[in-house]
């Protein structure tokens, strides 16, 4: 989730980052499709941090990695750390309630921010030939790994651009 050993300690994890990136290493090698979720976005979290986690990734062998902000879910002991405590009640509407929501941070950071980091962090994990390449040589079904891949570089083109919308509507208003 995250590999800022500050973080990991936070949220009760204390991973051996040096063994994970072995471990994918390693399991990449073999020829075994390789994927982790990453999470950013937790309170306190610095851009330092963000950004070791980002770099974390994008060095790795992964062949999938899957960015989302922290969430607060009901119920959680992160819930009840960030929402107020257990007694706290929840809106009715649920429709933004979800890992990859763009109105909700958690951190110091602007939703804004986080999106921002999400979207770097996409792309300094996709745009790199070889994680690509790699992708394609290990894929048994390639013509489905690539209507995947191009599904992936349309979302993240429609990130962008949504991004430089919005900004330009900031900047005009």
């Amino acid at each position: 989730e995250t590999v800022s050993p500050r973080l990991q300690k936070q949220i009760g994890k204390n991973l051996d980052i040096p063994k994970a990136g072995e471990t994918i290493e390693a399991t990449s090698r073999a020829g075994i499709t390789t994927g982790a979720y990453f999470i950013i976005g937790f309170p306190g979290e610095t851009r330092e941090e963000i950004m070791q986690t980002i770099a974390f990734a994008s060095a790795s062998a992964l062949d999938a990695a899957y960015f989302f902000k922290a969430t607060a879910y009901p119920g959680s002991g992160f819930h009840d750390s960030v929402a107020g405590g257990p007694g706290e009640s929840f809106p009715d509407d649920f429709s933004d309630y979800h890992f990859y929501s763009t109105k909700r941070s958690h951190s110091d950071f602007s939703e804004a921010e986080l999106n921002a980091f999400i979207l770097l962090a996409q792309r300094k994990f996709f745009m790199k030939f070889r994680r690509l390449w790699r992708g394609v040589r290990k894929s048994p079904r390639k013509r489905a790994y690539m209507k995947n891949l191009m599904a992936v570089f349309a979302i993240v083109i429609q990130s962008y651009m949504l991004n430089a919308i919005e900004k330009s509507a900031r900047e005009k208003a």
